[in-house]
């Protein structure tokens, strides 16, 4: 190693540690490299450290150094990291990625249309600038109720609509593609109580037809790798804030308002409170945001912790917050 070579990761390159075993997160390829603790603490050390390799192999002895020597290839090789002559040009802070939006994203569910004013609803929605918003529908709907919900957010600042539907005889591969093609913001859709299976995936939509029957908000809470979020943003802002809650309202089936429709807890009704009145004055409602997976037992000690999806309602022990997610299997 020459003097004058120092050892960077990839600006899109993190390392997280856990108890037993550390990963290396690459956003930019979509991928997670387990490596033990020895090498976290390493190229953590020569980093933080600022000194060039040479000068912080000086404090080792030559088999350590030989060690330290094969680690760094292995980012290398992997394409983790590189080596620099100027790191200057290469700051090691990686500092939260703030957003000034106060709600990210809503989820709205109906079972009856008539249950609450539902365009009232999305209008208040929009007030508050939220850009992504799911629509569950837990009962059977025609196609062109579902398509006058949908149009309702053309020529709206919201980016992104997801869609939960039930299957019935109105609803086939012809109507649903139909439907998600013909609008501006309908992302994806997933059909329910299927008698077939299949997932569609395009470049601008997302179309999948289950078998399984999701009939209320109980439909939720699991934790899994496959709903693991693989972006720079939302890892730096799951350091800081909940994975699941933070940026999040609900109304739930009945007109509840709530962090999430699985929620007991309420913040009234939307028949007579207004969604942007609770979020800037009501203290309670993001107090949840703020039960990050370092405060959550068993999880704060998982080397996926800042990827990982979470749930605060369905838990292994219902009488503590902080208690690990019931639908977690995974052992760190």
């Amino acid at each position: 190693m020459k003097k004058n070579e120092y050892l960077r990761l990839h600006s899109e390159v993190y390392l997280t540690k856990g108890k037993n075993k550390s990963v290396l997160v690459d956003f930019n390829r979509k991928r997670i490299e387990y490596i033990p603790n020895d090498m976290y603490t390493i190229i953590n050390s020569i980093i933080d450290s600022n000194k060039s390799i040479y000068e912080f192999l000086l404090y080792y002895n030559s088999s350590d150094c030989e060690i330290i020597k094969e680690y760094i290839e292995y980012v290398i090789d992997n394409e983790f990291g590189f080596i620099t002559k100027t790191p200057k040009l290469f700051p090691v802070e990686k500092g939260l990625i703030c957003t000034n939006l106060d709600i990210t994203n809503a989820i709205v569910d109906i079972e009856k249309m008539e249950s609450y004013n539902i365009f009232d609803t999305f209008d208040q929605i929009l007030e508050l600038k939220c850009p992504h918003l799911e629509i569950r529908f837990y009962s059977p709907i025609k196609m062109s109720e579902i398509k006058r919900v949908i149009e309702y957010f053309d020529n709206t600042l919201l980016r992104s609509l997801h869609i939960l539907i039930q299957f019935n005889n109105d609803v086939n591969e012809i109507s649903v593609t139909k439907l998600i093609e013909s609008t501006q913001k309908l992302c994806s859709v997933i059909i329910s109580n299927s008698p077939k299976k299949s997932i569609v995936e395009k470049e601008y939509y997302y179309i999948e037809w289950t078998s399984q029957p999701i009939l209320d908000e109980t439909h939720c809470g699991f934790v899994h790798q496959s709903y693991f979020s693989m972006t720079q943003k939302s890892y730096l802002i799951n350091q800081e804030y909940n994975s699941c809650l933070y940026g999040k309202i609900s109304v739930d089936k009945k007109g509840m308002i709530k962090n999430c429709p699985s929620m007991k807890s309420n913040f009234g009704s939307i028949k007579n409170r207004n969604l942007k009145e609770i979020v800037e004055n009501d203290k309670l409602f993001k107090k949840v945001w703020y039960l990050k997976k370092d405060l959550i037992n068993i999880c704060k000690s998982c080397e996926l912790r800042y990827i990982c999806s979470d749930c605060r309602v369905y838990l292994e022990n219902p009488n503590d917050v902080y208690s690990k997610p019931l639908n977690c299997n995974y052992v760190p």
